[in-house]
């Protein structure tokens, strides 16, 4: 009760209260989300690390070895080759050890990569791939740290000796942690989260408008003398179904 006195005022119904507490919590999310993002743009490298940092489209070409790591900087490095399922995944002995990523071609939500492995075996072939980069400054900044990718991939037995597609080639979508693809699924379930609440609120709160003059009339009706005979006689006059012939006597 006390904490309720604290949070709501005097006489306010809950779902007033409750309206006014999603809208309090609505404007710390954006306030947080505004204070974070800012002090995301307020982090900037030093002059010397400018080199470092490289934008994904401008990256022409990876050539990544197995049993070597990324370079890193926010984060532990990762291998720069890891096969990750696949018909051929418990056969290490067929993994390829280099593989070359050119950039095939870019959209504005995505980076497509065209990657060959140089000494495939040939009853084996390169499946799915996904190439994963450290973002310089944050998860959400567009430049990457230069020789920070690694590839993750799926490695497939060839079906009746013929393959799919060439032989250790395989055109993949580019997943970084960069990308516009997670984080625009991220902002847009914080957007749907906000407008959720929105819409919540704003039923809360006109409901309780509508609310508000029953309850009054309620309390002036208990506030009221005892008359609950001769309100209920003229709220008996007053409904269609109690009508009466002139002249007759109640």
């Amino acid at each position: 009760a006390m904490a309720r006195r604290g949070m709501c005022g005097e006489g306010e119904s809950v779902r007033l209260c409750a309206a006014r507490l999603l809208l309090v919590i609505l404007f710390l999310l954006v306030a947080s989300d505004v204070v974070r993002s800012a002090a995301v743009g307020k982090r900037r490298s030093a002059p010397a690390d400018e080199d470092e940092r490289v934008l994904p489209e401008s990256i022409s070409e990876l050539v990544l070895h197995s049993g070597e790591m990324t370079a890193h900087r926010r984060r532990e490095p990762i291998p720069q080759l890891q096969c990750t399922g696949g018909s051929a995944f418990e056969r290490n002995d067929l993994y390829p050890t280099t593989i070359r990523c050119s950039n095939a071609r870019v959209r504005k939500d995505a980076i497509w990569w065209n990657c060959v492995a140089d000494d495939l075996d040939p009853r084996v072939e390169v499946g799915s791939v996904e190439l994963n980069c450290e973002g310089y400054n944050s998860a959400r900044d567009y430049y990457v740290l230069k020789g920070s990718c690694g590839l993750r991939y799926h490695l497939e037995f060839v079906s009746n000796g013929t393959s799919s597609s060439s032989a250790g080639h395989h055109d993949g979508p580019f997943f970084g942690r960069y990308n516009l693809k997670p984080h625009q699924v991220v902002s847009l379930i914080g957007v749907g989260v906000l407008v959720f609440l929105c819409i919540l609120a704003a039923i809360l709160f006109v409901g309780t408008l509508q609310y508000r003059p029953v309850k009054r009339s309620a309390e002036a009706s208990d506030s009221a003398p005892e008359t609950d005979e001769v309100a209920g006689a003229e709220f008996s006059e007053q409904t269609p179904l109690r009508t009466q012939p002139k002249g007759a006597s109640p």
